[in-house]
């Protein structure tokens, strides 16, 4: 124990730097307001499993056949910290099905005082948003024929450059980084301990890198996948069917 305060006392001046650094970095990340509307997957699942496609069975849908039908839930919303006025966008949201045939769709929104439009173009949708708060969103359960497939979201709004982001994988971009730093600390750790322990008495301080390394690796497994720029589920959000 002598030895981990030992560590700590030597290295004192380089963490109340590193921890300034941290800090200053956090302050002027939480100051930020980005206009972002972006998208995300909530779900998808095929109603018919694969072995029952070859089976000689014949499913209906609204009567219309079909072949191999499919439940998506895909939510389109505020995700940065400014407001996103109505006048903001340059046209509609455009929701589009390359491959699989749209059957039908319904919405919900996390606030009944949203106001949506919807017009439906065959395998496209384009939709008309009222003024979105930071957070706030609107959600599409759809039921589609054919491959499993995630559409395509597209979106022009004032003050936001590039393409309309996917959640999921601005998520996943954001985070491995941090996933990779949590491997390379708790390998060279470890390492360290193993090679360090041959030779010398094993130190605290390459055991806690081990195990700062494996905790800031499962925290960033566990959030990689949670978008944290939406609102919560309201507990009776409106439901309107195409």
């Amino acid at each position: 124990m002598d030895d981990f305060w030992g560590w700590i006392n030597a290295q004192f001046g380089n963490i109340l730097g590193v921890l300034g650094l941290v800090t200053g970095f956090w302050f002027y990340w939480l100051s930020r307001k980005p206009k972002r509307f972006g998208w995300q997957t909530i779900s998808k699942t095929k109603i018919m499993a694969h072995q029952s496609e070859v089976l000689p069975l014949q499913v209906m849908y609204a009567g219309r056949e079909v072949t191999s039908p499919n439940i998506l839930v895909v939510r389109i919303g505020n995700t940065g910290k400014a407001v996103i006025h109505a006048a903001d966008f340059d046209g509609p949201v455009k929701i589009t099905f390359g491959i699989s045939t749209l059957l039908s769709f319904t919405f919900s929104s996390s606030d009944e005082g949203i106001s949506v439009a919807v017009e439906q173009d065959l395998n496209s949708l384009a939709c008309k948003l009222s003024m979105l708060n930071p957070g706030e969103w609107v959600e599409f359960q759809f039921v589609t024929d054919g491959p499993l497939e995630v559409p395509e979201v597209h979106a022009r709004v004032a003050g936001q450059n590039g393409p309309t982001p996917n959640m999921s994988d601005l998520r996943r971009r954001t985070w491995q980084p941090v996933v990779y730093s949590g491997l390379a600390l708790a390998f060279t750790g470890i390492l360290l301990t193993i090679v360090m322990g041959r030779f010398f008495e094993v130190g605290w301080g390459w055991i806690s890198l081990s195990g700062i390394g494996l905790g800031l690796l499962v925290w960033a497994a566990s959030r990689v996948d949670v978008s944290s720029g939406w609102a919560k589920t309201p507990k009776a959000g409106k439901r309107i069917n195409s």
